[in-house]
């Protein structure tokens, strides 16, 4: 089988989902400290990781995508396998930084080497992003049953099997080939940006809301008011299987981000002005609007931002939406301990 960079991205999308420990890695830190504590080391690693998003966006625009992807695997590995092998507070948390100074890296470079290579192999970037997103749900849906089930028979299996999905991204990196031109100059970061100040506010916005409730420590403190931390995945993987058809069947035939925008607002003022009366609803529409919204900021920025600045914008993005959750999820250690 031929390896083209679009292949090469799609198992990079494949393997990075393989999430094996959503469902029991609280459970496993819960062995070696407080919710307090889990709480602090969470925002610590992650506040440690969305800092050098935009820092490591720069990096992928300067040295290229694929020796950027080289060190997001390593890291993660690295990180992962740290974490797996830990007894301790210092151990896990130590881990955990490292392995999201690779998710860093990973963010900004993988969304730009995606689109390039699409537009390089001359294929629809919509149809790809629309693949991409099937794929890297039903990997981390795949994973959650898996992964849930494991830990049962055995409570390290699913943070072995989670550390090994990173051997398979980094050997496959070694099959594909740089998707920009290197410049051999600095490069300068150029704000004059064809970009609509209030749409970008309006998917920070979105983005800010829908990540803080969709994503780790949060997502399972929500789960747990609901049910016991060992069955939560089946909520998730209700949730995100639904949300997975109804993003792609949308971002397929709208046409209007005006229209699209309105729909995603939509969807997350009925899902948090039911957060205190049902429960499945909302995530529902929490993971719909943080797979669709996502989604479609990717097609909004990629398609007018150049080579040489598309990983340091899509990062300088992800890190705005993304700094919110260090405050939630030390807040959320303090007062759940």
């Amino acid at each position: 089988m031929k390896f083209t960079n679009l292949k090469v991205y799609y198992i990079l999308i494949s393997t990075n989902n393989l999430w094996f420990i959503t469902s029991n890695w609280l459970n496993f830190w819960l062995k070696y400290m407080t919710l307090k504590e889990v709480g602090i080391i969470d925002a610590m690693a992650f506040l440690t990781g969305i800092l050098l998003e935009f820092p490591s966006g720069i990096v992928s625009d300067r040295l290229g995508r694929k020796q950027t992807l080289f060190l997001s695997q390593a890291f993660q590995l690295l990180g992962s396998l740290i974490v797996t092998l830990s007894s301790s507070v210092f151990e896990i948390g130590v881990g955990f930084v490292i392995f999201q100074i690779g998710v860093a890296f990973y963010s900004g470079t993988i969304e730009s080497f995606g689109y390039e290579s699409a537009i390089r192999e001359d294929k629809n970037y919509t149809s790809v992003l629309t693949n991409s997103g099937i794929i890297s749900n039903f990997s981390y849906l795949f994973s959650l049953v898996v992964g849930g089930y494991l830990y049962l028979v055995n409570q390290n299996i699913p943070n072995i099997l989670f550390t090994l999905s990173f051997v398979i991204g980094f050997i496959v990196l070694f099959f594909s080939k740089e998707s920009i031109k290197i410049l051999e100059e600095s490069i300068s970061f150029d704000l004059k940006i064809k970009f609509n100040i209030y749409t970008i506010f309006l998917f920070i916005l979105l983005m800010t809301i829908s990540f803080s409730f969709d994503y780790g420590f949060l997502k399972l403190v929500i789960l747990e008011k609901f049910s016991d931390l060992n069955s939560s995945f089946w909520y998730i993987f209700g949730a995100t299987l639904s949300s997975l058809f109804l993003s792609g069947f949308l971002l397929k035939r709208i046409k209007s981000f005006n229209f699209s925008l309105i729909v995603v607002l939509a969807s997350l003022l009925v899902s948090l002005s039911l957060i205190f009366y049902t429960f499945i609803p909302l995530f529902l529409f929490l993971s719909f609007s943080a797979i669709f919204v996502y989604q479609l900021s990717l097609k909004y920025i990629n398609e007018r931002v150049g080579d040489s600045q598309r990983a340091s914008v899509i990062s300088l993005f992800n890190l705005l939406y993304k700094l919110p959750y260090v405050l939630i999820a030390l807040f959320l250690g303090y007062n759940l301990a």
